[in-house]
């Protein structure tokens, strides 16, 4: 089965052959064969057959362009549905997408991000996040987009909860350059995750760890924890006193 690449390039063959057809008959022939079509008597001979065979050349040429406008509406279908299709699924993520230019000008928006703004993908794509949200978050954001430039890595940014709107949901955003046909700069590409369920856990763990530690310390006897491995995880103030060592000497 051809790749959606080689359908691409079968359209794109066919209709420069067509457009050659085209091109190689000048305008002002063109114009010539409708004005001696015109002219010329339905009856006559040699006339006759002349006219016969311009109206051939200048139905061969109208034949051709009706044939690229087909191409070129179905290639205009086929595009709108890549376009809704990419649309569904950008939209359908959990998290936030944008791509933009170094400048900042956005080239594409979900409607997860979009919502963040309280405006929809539609009215945003084409502006600069520059002027959208809070300044100091917009424009330390526009910093790092700048810093990709020169460092190899995607930068990944905890932003917490320095949201766009005062945003109070503590976001985890990666960002990084991606090549796109079409631009000659690379864009930054931005992927905004929800981290409100891993903020709640790991509270939950500092508390359990918390209080694991109370427990330690308030008995008098050493105490300790091991992994697998054998290596110490915590240890209690007894502990420490009974060996005469620091906390960091052991764990």
């Amino acid at each position: 089965t051809p790749s959606p690449a080689h359908g691409v390039g079968m359209f794109d063959r066919e209709v420069a052959l067509l457009f050659r057809r085209l091109l190689a008959v000048p305008l002002e022939s063109l114009r010539e064969m409708a004005a001696r079509a015109g002219q010329l008597p339905d009856a006559g001979g040699q006339r006759l057959a002349g006219r016969d065979s311009h109206l051939a050349e200048i139905d061969e040429v109208r034949t051709a362009l009706n044939q690229a406008a087909e191409l070129l509406e179905s290639r205009n279908g086929e595009l709108a549905r890549q376009r809704a299709l990419l649309r569904v699924v950008i939209d359908s993520m959990p998290g936030g997408l944008a791509l933009k230019t170094l400048d900042g000008r956005l080239v594409l928006i979900n409607v997860y991000n979009a919502a963040r703004l309280g405006r929809t993908p539609q009215a945003l794509e084409g502006r600069s996040v520059i002027e959208l949200g809070r300044p100091e978050y917009t424009q330390r954001m526009h910093e790092l987009d700048q810093r990709l430039q020169t460092q190899r890595d995607g930068v990944i940014v905890d932003a917490d909860s320095d949201g766009l709107l005062d945003d109070p949901v503590p976001h985890l955003v990666t960002k990084t350059l991606v090549r796109v046909p079409g631009h000659d700069d690379p864009l930054v590409l931005t992927i905004t995750t929800n981290v409100t369920e891993l903020r709640r856990l790991q509270r939950e763990t500092e508390n359990v760890r918390r209080l694991l530690r109370a427990v330690f310390d308030a008995d008098d006897a050493p105490m300790m924890l091991k992994d697998a491995d054998g290596r110490f995880v915590m240890v209690n103030a007894s502990f420490l006193r009974f060996w005469e060592v620091e906390e960091s000497q052991v764990i």
